[in-house]
């Protein structure tokens, strides 16, 4: 029998630095990057963005760009050797602002440019590049309005008074839209919200998209659940570098993955669901003593948030013709799944702990992301982030 072989170097993380990692949205959870290189990430910091070192010993967190509002969600789109910054806010908010670098590890900010576009939440936010243009920006937004909206970004602005961003396409669905991804080639729509469906659609045109229905799948059923129906919302999806797979990280405590030949999950995995905390929810569901299946309960703070939902789920990009990928996701609370994208097995799951404790209960996570070569993995918390090695020995 072959001896399982871990996917990481270490489960003991390669950095763990103290970060004030500020959640504006109890499930929107996706308010890290690292978008240039290994160890140098960035995070929501209230109405910041900063940009912080992990590996620079002492090195504190430096302010990129400020807002007027407290973000949501955060993605980036490198330009050369530069990078664009995008951020959504809870009134319709989007935040874009320009970077280039200063010096190893670190960047300075050319211009920025706030706008409030017609909606409601802009629950997640994708730079992207147009699916017949690679020289083509995108803003991709799914909102609480039932909406994915595209705009074009000018991608050669040299100043905020050259920003103006278009709108290039709207998809109508019938739920709140929490998240959506586009497959590698542009030309395929992943969305999920407040529901148990999974809509695809193709993208179709140029200066102006419209949107084909490829299907409408349905997530599984989580493995054994007393929970009521108000937590079967999805919000967080991902494609494989390949675009051969795509999963959906569920509320319920699951993540499922499909073959984008498929109408059916090829793998599904589950967090451990209970409502009483007991050894094996340890790190995760100790925040079970009090939970609410009530949304407008976490809210309100007058109940827990269920410690193992699913919040955040991405492949690693392959980097550097590896061919090696893996699966990453995080639970609400303390836990991060690794698991090898190509087999689909059980995988791991390990704790993130709080800087300088071996503690980790009821510890908030605020979004995981991989750096561009795909070899390590960054897990954000209120308070603080840590860095894994991905192990580059074959599994």
């Amino acid at each position: 029998m072959t001896e399982h072989q871990s996917l990481l170097t270490s489960t003991t993380p390669s950095a763990l630095v103290p970060a004030r990692v500020v959640i504006r949205h109890l499930q929107l959870r996706d308010l890290i990057i690292c978008p240039l290189e290994k160890g140098t990430v960035n995070y929501v910091q209230g109405n910041t963005i900063v940009e912080h070192n992990l590996n620079a010993p002492g090195s504190s967190p430096r302010t990129l760009a400020e807002l007027t509002f407290l973000p949501n969600t955060l993605s980036s789109m490198p330009i050369g050797n530069d990078i664009l910054l995008a951020a959504g806010g809870q009134e319709a908010e989007i935040h874009l602002s320009y970077h280039t670098p200063r010096s190893a590890g670190s960047s300075s900010l050319i211009w920025q440019y706030e706008h409030q576009i017609d909606g409601s939440i802009n629950n997640s936010v994708l730079l992207t590049h147009s699916n017949e243009s690679s020289a083509e920006l995108r803003l991709m937004i799914s909102n609480n309005d039932c909406t994915v909206k595209f705009f074009d970004v000018p991608s050669r602005a040299e100043s905020h008074s050259e920003m103006i961003i278009k709108e290039v396409g709207k998809l109508q669905l019938d739920t709140p839209v929490n998240h959506s991804s586009l497959s590698p080639d542009g030309n395929s729509l992943l969305s999920v919200g407040d529901s148990s469906k999974v809509y695809l659609h193709q993208l179709r045109g140029s200066s102006q998209l419209t949107f084909q229905p490829i299907s409408i799948l349905t997530l599984p059923s989580p493995n054994s659940s007393p929970f009521s129906t108000c937590l079967t919302a999805s919000f967080s999806t991902s494609f494989s570098s390949d675009g051969s797979k795509f999963a959906v990280a569920s509320q319920d405590g699951l993540v499922a993955v499909w073959d984008v030949r498929s109408t059916h999950p090829i793998q599904v995995f589950h967090t451990y669901n209970s409502y009483l905390p007991t050894a094996m929810t340890k790190g995760n569901g100790t925040a079970s003593g009090w939970l609410s299946t009530d949304p407008w309960e976490w809210t309100r703070g007058a109940a827990k948030t269920p410690g193992w939902s699913v919040r955040s789920v991405k492949f690693s990009p392959t980097g550097q013709g590896r061919g090696k990928e893996v699966l990453a996701f995080t639970e609400h609370t303390s836990l991060l799944h690794i698991v090898d994208a190509r087999t689909l097995d059980a995988g791991e799951g390990v704790q993130v702990m709080r800087p300088g404790s071996n503690d980790s209960t009821d510890l908030d996570l605020a979004g995981l992301c991989f750096d561009p070569s795909g070899e390590y993995v960054y897990v954000a918390s209120t308070e603080g982030v840590a860095e894994w090695a991905v192990s580059i020995a074959d599994f």
